[in-house]
């Protein structure tokens, strides 16, 4: 399915004009209206007018497409944690988490390489009083931290490898394919299934979240997240291994801070 702009154009158009108008009244000074009509103002007024699908690009790419594959293949490092381990036969292997590693990346690349550059260009080049270009730099500078960090976290979690669940008939297998791995006998190792009604805060609209949270042997929790139906589908089957109820726990509120990606 191609991904378009969720809003529609004339809702985007009047907010642009409705900004350029207030600012070009409150930026009139001897005659001159500095940047109303400057290309790349209109470019920070469509962001402003849309900032949550801005923000929410590539989760919108991702989200927008079939049925995201999550089987994967049983390798040779599970099957070695699975025997010692003394799991059983194999089941099923799953990869986990891919739309947030594929967000994380994405998202970081955007706040690191574009968005920045876009602020500091208008604090450099748009004419208007300084404390306006000085506003525009600041916000620049923001969000190349921001992006920085959020690059550099993605990145690391990308270089680990995918995210996969092997199951066994006695347990499961949790590994990054290039970092750590975990054995897990079902009776042995806490985890709980759960869901909560999330509002987005830009639109007021309600989603429901699904969260599977596993208790490491070290005692850290991670957790699994379903954001399509057919990682929702992955978590229920999840669930059934370790012979939990068909549908998750439900939460009065969202768990804040939930435990970290896995």
């Amino acid at each position: 399915m191609p991904w378009h702009h969720p809003i529609p154009a004339d809702r985007g158009a009047s907010r642009v004009g409705a900004t350029t108008s207030i600012w070009s009244s409150r930026t009139k000074k001897k005659g001159k209206v500095y940047g109303a009509t400057h290309p790349a103002f209109c470019w920070v007024c469509l962001i402003y007018a849309d900032r949550q699908a801005f923000l929410s690009l590539p989760r919108c790419c991702v989200t927008a497409s079939p049925r995201m594959k999550s089987h994967a293949a049983l390798n040779r490092r599970a099957s070695q944690a699975a025997s010692d381990a003394v799991l059983g036969a194999w089941k099923h292997s799953l990869r986990v988490n891919e739309h947030l590693d594929k967000d994380g990346l994405e998202m970081g690349a955007w706040m690191l390489f574009l968005v920045p550059w876009g602020f500091v260009g208008l604090g450099l080049f748009l004419p208007g009083p300084w404390w306006m270009r000085g506003l525009c730099i600041f916000f620049g500078v923001t969000f190349l931290c921001a992006g920085l960090l959020t690059f550099r976290k993605s990145l690391l979690k990308w270089r680990s490898g995918n995210a996969l669940i092997h199951l066994f008939e006695d347990g499961a297998v949790l590994e990054r394919t290039k970092g750590p791995i975990f054995a897990l006998p079902y009776g042995s190792t806490p985890v709980d299934y759960v869901t909560w009604t999330e509002r987005i805060a830009d639109t007021g609209d309600d989603r429901a979240r699904t969260h599977f949270w596993i208790t490491l042997p070290e005692g850290r929790t991670v957790m699994l997240d379903a954001w399509s139906q057919q990682e929702r589908e992955d978590l229920a089957l999840i669930a059934r291994h370790w012979r939990l109820p068909a549908e998750p726990r439900p939460l009065d509120q969202e768990p804040i801070p939930a435990p970290p990606v896995w």
